[in-house]
């Protein structure tokens, strides 16, 4: 039988981060898919992949969030981005998909 890992507090805490990590990432996706018309909502698995140093994740949800969202709540998820990803790297081009991003 392995020994308790609370005798091993390093080991522990790694243990739990992981799992509320785990958890908050699940959480997240579950939001989304419940609110997948909430700017808020995409905006909160933005921030949390943001922080965590997960780039390319986090423009994978931004791409499903401008797909998911109306035209109109684009402009509420673009300043997590840089540069949009519904636009060219160009700033100044419209936007492919119609919305208010340009």
């Amino acid at each position: 039988m392995a020994p308790c890992l609370r005798s091993r507090p390093a080991e522990h805490a790694r243990v739990v981060q992981t799992l509320q990590d785990e958890l908050a990432a699940e959480a997240l996706r579950a939001l989304c898919r419940k609110f997948g018309g909430s700017a808020k909502a995409w905006l909160r698995q933005l921030d949390y992949l943001l922080r965590r140093g997960e780039g390319e994740a986090a423009r994978r949800a931004l791409e499903r969030a401008l797909a998911a969202l109306p035209p109109r709540k684009h402009l509420k998820a673009r300043p997590h981005a840089s540069p949009p990803v519904c636009c060219s790297v160009d700033w100044n081009d419209s936007c492919p998909t119609g919305g208010p991003c340009a």
